[in-house]
C-alpha cells in the first residue's frame, strides 16, 4: 500500500511538472473572477513547466512597501497626460520594431532591452520606419547574460551606456535554437566600430517606493524596459486585459512597456515569445495586478541622430535573385551622394546610387552575375556640413543572393523507424548548408491513419537545433515524421521516420 501511495505521489508530481495549469482550469478561474481576457494555446503552452520557467530570465521584484496609484482619470488629466498612449499605434503609425522570439534561452533581458532601444531610436528620430536592428546575441554574450540563469535590467542598461551594442548582422542570434551560450569572440571582427551606446538610463520605482505616474511620465518619451512576475496562467494568455486568476509564481520576466490606457486601467506591453503568442506578440495587463509591472522599470535616454541613412530594401535576411533594386533613404538635409558598400568573404565593393524623384536612392543589380551566398551591405551618405565633407554610415544589413539550388543536409539524430514516443520529446536535428544558413525549419508529422499533416516551426536555427514536440497533443497511433528546411523558394527534407505515439 505504501509503495502504491509513493507511486501515486510521484505520478502527480510528474504530471504537475509537465502540465502546469490546464487550459480548462484557467478558463474556469477567468469566469469565476470576471476577468476580461482569453486563454489559448501556443508554442509556449506546448512547453512543460521547467521549460516554461527557463524562459524567465530575470529576478521578479516584490510589490513596493509604499506605492501610489492615482485614484481616478482626473488625477492623470491634472498632470497633463493623455488617457491612452501606445507607441505601436500613434495615429496609425507603429514606432516599435517587429516582434521577435527568444526561443529556448532565458534571454528575455536581451530581447526586452533591444526592443526598447529599437523603439526609442525610432521615437527619438521621429522616424517610425528607421528600425535599426540591434543584436540580442551581442549584448547577451558580451554582457553577462546566460541562458540558464538570465540577467538583470540594470546590468543590461549599464552595458548599453558603458559599452554599447552592435547591429544584428555583426552577431546573429543563435542561442534560441538550442539554449547554448555563445562566446563574445564570435562577434564580427569590426564590432568595436559598430557599437551604439545610449546616453543614459533611469531606474523607475524600487522595492521601497513606487509611483505609477512616474511610469506614465517616462512613457511620454518612448517605450521603457520593464519586468514582471509571471504566473502559470500567463503562459496561456491569448487576448484581452490579463490579470492573474490562478497558478503559482514561476519567476521574473523582462518585457517592454509600450503604453497604457488610464480609463480601462491597463498597460500595453511587447513580449519576446513570437507573434504566435498573445495579441501578435503583445499583451495588455491590468495595472496593479499581482504581476507587478511598473516597479523596477528602466528608461533609456537616446539622443536623436544628426540624420540617418537606411535601407528600404533588402531587409535583414532577405533572399534576393534575378534582377533586383536596392533602395536607400537618407534624412540628412545636406546629402550630396549615396553609395552602397557590399562585403563578402573579406572583400568589399563600392557602388554609386542614383537619386530618384521621390528622394530615395537606388541601384539596379542583376544578381545572376554575383556569386550565391551571404552578403553584408552598408549605405553611406556623403554630406557637406559647416564647410566640411562627412561620411555617414547606415547599420549593416545581412542578406542572401540565391540563383541556384543550395546544398542543404538535414539529419535527425534521435529517432528511428518503429520507435515508440510519449510525453514531450526534443527532436535533435543537425543542419549543414552551403552557401547560406536556413531561413526556416519545420518539423512535420503525418498521421498514417488519416493522412492529416501537422507541423511546428522555428526561426531560431543553428547547426545543432532542438525541436520540441509535445506528443500528448496528437492522437495515439502511427505517425510519419521528418524535418524540412527552407531557403527562399528552395526546400529540403530529412529522412522520414515511421514512429508510434503512445500516451
Amino acid at each position: 500500500m505504501r509503495l502504491l501511495f509513493l507511486l501515486s505521489v510521484l505520478s502527480l508530481a510528474i504530471s504537475q511538472a509537465f502540465a502546469g495549469v490546464s487550459l480548462g482550469e484557467i478558463e474556469k478561474a477567468i469566469h469565476a473572477k470576471g476577468a476580461k481576457w482569453k486563454a489559448g494555446s501556443s508554442w509556449v503552452t506546448d512547453l512543460n513547466l521547467p521549460q516554461q520557467k527557463h524562459l524567465l530570465g530575470t529576478k521578479a521584484m516584490p510589490k513596493p512597501k509604499n506605492a501610489f496609484y492615482p485614484r481616478s482619470v482626473k488625477d492623470f488629466k491634472k498632470a497633463g497626460y493623455a488617457d491612452h498612449l501606445d507607441w505601436s499605434n500613434i495615429k496609425g503609425i507603429n514606432f516599435m520594431s517587429p516582434v521577435t522570439n527568444q526561443g529556448k534561452c532565458g534571454s528575455c533581458v536581451a530581447f526586452a532591452s533591444m526592443a526598447t532601444l529599437e523603439g526609442m531610436v525610432n521615437v527619438a528620430n521621429n522616424w517610425s520606419g528607421l528600425n535599426v536592428k540591434f543584436a540580442e546575441q551581442y549584448i547577451w554574450a558580451c554582457g553577462d547574460g546566460r541562458c540558464d540563469r538570465g540577467w538583470t535590467l540594470t546590468s543590461a542598461a549599464s552595458f548599453l551606456k558603458r559599452t554599447g551594442v552592435t547591429d544584428e548582422a555583426c552577431m546573429p542570434y543563435e542561442s534560441g535554437a538550442n539554449g547554448e551560450d555563445l562566446s563574445c569572440n564570435e562577434a564580427c571582427s569590426d564590432a568595436d566600430a559598430r557599437r551604439f551606446k545610449i546616453t543614459d538610463y533611469k531606474n523607475i520605482g524600487s522595492y521601497w517606493s513606487y509611483n505609477l505616474q512616474d511610469v506614465v511620465e517616462a512613457l511620454q518619451h518612448g517605450p521603457i524596459m520593464g519586468r514582471m512576475s509571471v504566473y502559470a496562467d500567463f503562459m496561456s494568455y491569448s487576448s484581452g486585459v490579463y490579470e492573474h486568476v490562478t497558478g503559482d509564481n514561476l519567476g521574473g520576466h523582462a518585457i517592454t512597456i509600450v503604453g497604457y490606457d488610464i480609463k480601462e486601467g491597463y498597460w500595453i506591453c511587447k513580449n519576446s515569445w513570437g507573434t504566435d503568442w498573445g495579441e501578435n506578440g503583445f499583451f495588455r495587463i491590468k495595472m496593479n495586478d499581482d504581476s507587478n509591472i511598473g516597479p523596477g522599470s528602466v528608461q533609456f535616454i537616446v539622443d536623436p541622430f544628426e540624420g540617418a541613412i537606411k535601407f528600404k530594401k533588402p531587409v535583414y535576411r532577405e533572399v534576393i535573385y534575378g534582377n533586383y533594386t536596392v533602395e536607400m533613404q537618407s534624412s540628412f538635409p545636406a546629402t550630396r551622394d549615396v553609395k552602397l558598400m557590399l562585403y563578402r568573404d573579406g572583400f568589399s565593393h563600392e557602388f554609386p546610387a542614383t537619386r530618384r524623384a521621390d528622394g530615395t536612392y537606388a541601384i539596379d543589380f542583376d544578381t545572376r552575375a554575383m556569386a550565391d551566398g551571404v552578403y553584408t551591405a552598408r549605405a553611406v551618405a556623403y554630406t557637406r556640413q559647416k564647410g566640411m565633407n562627412k561620411s555617414n554610415w547606415s547599420e549593416s544589413v545581412r542578406f542572401f543572393v540565391l540563383n541556384n539550388a543550395p546544398k542543404v543536409e538535414i539529419g535527425i539524430n534521435n529517432l528511428q523507424n518503429g520507435q515508440t514516443v510519449s510525453e514531450r520529446i526534443y527532436v535533435d536535428i543537425n543542419i549543414n548548408t552551403d552557401p547560406m544558413p536556413l531561413q526556416k525549419l519545420l518539423f512535420r508529422f503525418k498521421s498514417l491513419a488519416t493522412g492529416e499533416v501537422r507541423e511546428v516551426e522555428t526561426f531560431n536555427i543553428a547547426s545543432h537545433t532542438l525541436f520540441g514536440w509535445r506528443t500528448q497533443f496528437v492522437p495515439n497511433g502511427e505517425w510519419e515524421v521528418w524535418a524540412e528546411g527552407r531557403i527562399g523558394n528552395y526546400k529540403q527534407e530529412s529522412q522520414h521516420y515511421k514512429i508510434k505515439v503512445q500516451n
